[in-house]
Order: C-alpha cells, then structure tokens, then sequence
C-alpha cells in the first residue's frame, strides 16, 4: 500500500517569515497553514503531487512536489492588488495603498462567483479579520458580523453598513412568533440587498476610517456601493444573469437504534423522556406511555387515555428523512450606461429558494435604479433607489 510522507518547508517574502499562508495539496482539502516563522508541515501522497501557496496581497504559486521533503517558497507582490482603488468612509475613490488604516474590499467578481442570495453569506471567508456567520441553518436566516471584536460596554458589536453612501438599517426582523421560526431565526435587513445590483463592498476596520459615522460606526463599517450608486462611466449594455444551485444539510449525528430511553438498561423508569440508556430494543415488545410517568398529578390527570397505553419499543424514524434538497434560483437583467455627463442603471431581479428544510423558503423581487450627473466641473449628483419585497418563511 502507498504510504504518505511529510514535507515541510518555509515561507518568505524579501527574506522576511510570512505567517497564515496556506500552503494546500492541489485538488485535495489536505492543507496547513504557515506559523509566526513562516513554516509549515504537511503530509502529502507518496508519488507526484502539487502544493498551491496562497496569500491575500501575493501572487498565487503552484509547485511540484516530486521526491522533495523541504520547499521552501518565496513568494511575490501582487501588484495588481496593489493598486486597487476602494471607497473610504467619506464616500471618495483612493489608492489603497494611500490610507492610513485598515481597509479590505470584495470586487464584483468574487461577489457574483457564489449563488447565494444574502449579501452577508457572499461575503464569508472573503475579507480577513471579519468572522460572519449566520444565526441558524435555514435559508433567510440573520448573520452575525464582527470587525472589531466580541466584546463592547453596549451590547452590540454588529457594525454600520453603509449603501451608496447612506447609513442602511441592517437590525434583525422581529420574527418572535411560533410559527415563523422565534426570534433565533429571524432575518436580517440585508437579506433585503440584492448581491447582483452591487458593484463592490469596502470594509473599514480603523476608528480613524469610521470616524465620519460617530459612535454608529464604533463597531466597524461596511460600504456598499451598488451599480446604480456607482459613478463609473461606460457603454449602454444590458446584462442578463441567471444562477442556480442545490443545498442540503452539511452532517447529522450519529444515533444507536440498539437501545431506547430509560436508566440503568431499564424501561419505565421514570421520567423517560429525560433518560440516556434504557433496555435493548430485542428485550421486550412495548413500554408504558410517557405521560403516565408525569410527576405533575394535574398534568397526569390530564391525559386519562394514556394511564394504560402502551406504545411500541423500537427506535424511532432516522431525523434524516426529515430533510430535503434544497435549491436556490436568481434571475437578474440590468441595464447600463453612460456618458461623461450622465450615467444610468436599472435591474430588476427576482430570488427563490427553497430551504433543505420542508417549509422553509424566501422569494424576493428587487428593482433599482439610479443615475449620476455632472451638473459643472464642480458639482454632481447622484441618485438611486431600491426597492425589494421579501417572502420569508421558516418551521417553528
């Protein structure tokens, strides 16, 4: 049999250590991450292979491994990224490069390269340094978003999202009935944002880059500028855009189906429905109901049908039947255009998915439009507006 061997190695640039590189076996999930001193450790397969190395702001390198042990890479600036322009907090195009505090951004690429339809969701494991993760596992849910840390003296760490220049109300939907899923699974306001109106996200982490925004951007912002916001000029084009993908659940526990509840291998020994380990399933035929166990009278008195039924001892059905494959579906058109004085956009897009989970779904249509003027050599203006109307629906 064919027995795996350990390559290891270092990482710099210009001679100095690179830590958090990812160095990865091409076409596997079998990887590691460089330490504080640029080293790394894997195991790789015992013939052939190729190690990927990559690193946010550096070109992406592809080595073979061969019959080496040790690699060590140097790895090379991305100049392209080095010039990247973003938009700072006071809403004006610069060199990334020229700023003076931290700022990460998400083109239009990355943006609509996932089938996602919540901007929060597009925007995982794209901008270093800012943990997104949703509130739940059905589709539509709320996310949680943290730039600056976990902790803070009011309670929320959610930072200020910004579109088109406009503080936007990214608060969580009160969804606190029973039956549209409670307060834990409630949506959040950027579900309302459609990902492919938006030309590019800019996440300003620095206090001196929210500074502009006062105490709302003491946790972060996040600067959404959208294609009708944007005050790039260009031909008349007319885009069409339609996405779809299948979701399902990622893993489910284990179970037995050799024992049911009870304590100590017995059954009927009360109360059953809090017990751990009962008797095997092959020893008897039937159990007493639980509700005959109940240690509240009132509560047993309640239910006098159940004093002596009995019900069947086997395991129950596999919770995995429960659930379904999902799908998603996007269908976008938009119109653009433009000239040195006056630019234009329009889309409308309509958004379906149908969560793994029966009774789960979210429809959305969106519609915007906008334009930007140049009055004078000295005074523009811009406008946009966005409208969506958003179907949730999720199982208690």
């Amino acid at each position: 049999m064919a027995q795996d061997r350990v390559v290891s190695g270092k990482v710099t640039e210009s001679g100095v250590p690179l830590p958090g590189v990812n160095v990865v076996v091409k076409g596997t999930t079998n990887g590691a991450v460089t330490d504080a001193d640029g080293a790394y450790k894997l195991s790789v397969p015992s013939n052939g292979g190729t190690l990927v190395y990559t690193f946010i702001g550096m070109l992406t390198q592809e080595i073979e491994i061969g019959e080496r042990v040790i690699i060590d890479v140097t790895m090379a600036t991305d100049a392209t990224q080095l010039s990247e322009i973003v938009v700072t907090g006071q809403g004006f195009a610069k060199d990334k490069k020229a700023l003076g505090y931290a700022v990460s951004s998400v083109g239009q690429e990355q943006l609509s390269s996932r089938p996602v339809n919540d901007i929060s969701r597009v925007l995982q494991g794209k901008i270093p340094g800012v943990v997104i993760g949703p509130t739940g596992g059905t589709s539509g849910v709320g996310a949680s978003i943290n730039i600056r840390g976990f902790s803070s003296l009011t309670g929320s760490t959610q930072p200020l999202w910004v579109v088109d220049g406009v503080p936007f109300n990214s608060s969580t939907n009160s969804s606190s009935g029973f039956t549209t899923g409670g307060a834990a699974t409630a949506t959040s306001r950027f579900l309302d944002l459609d990902p492919n109106t938006i030309a590019s996200v800019s996440v300003l982490k620095g206090m001196a880059a929210t500074v502009l925004y006062g105490d709302q951007g003491r946790n972060g912002v996040i600067m959404v500028t959208t294609k009708a916001g944007s005050a790039k000029k260009s031909a008349a084009e007319v885009s069409f855009q339609q996405s779809y993908s299948i979701t399902e659940i990622a893993s489910l526990p284990i179970y037995q189906n050799s024992y049911g509840n009870g304590f100590q291998q017995l059954s009927g020994v009360s109360p059953v429905f809090f017990s751990n380990w009962g008797a095997h399933f092959n020893e008897i035929d039937s159990s007493g109901h639980p509700f005959q166990f109940l240690g509240d009278p009132l509560l047993r008195d309640a239910f006098p049908e159940n004093y002596y039924d009995r019900q069947p001892y086997e395991a129950t059905l596999d919770p995995k039947n429960l659930f379904r494959k999902g799908n998603v579906s996007n269908t976008s058109v938009s119109l653009t255009g433009g000239t040195d004085k006056l630019g234009y956009s329009a889309s409308i897009a309509y958004t379906s998915e149908q969560g793994y989970t029966p009774g789960n779904e979210v429809k959305r249509l969106n519609i915007s439009t906008g334009f930007n003027a140049a009055v004078t050599d000295k005074l523009s203006i811009r406008t946009s507006l966005m409208m969506a109307n958003t179907d949730f629906q999720t199982p208690p």
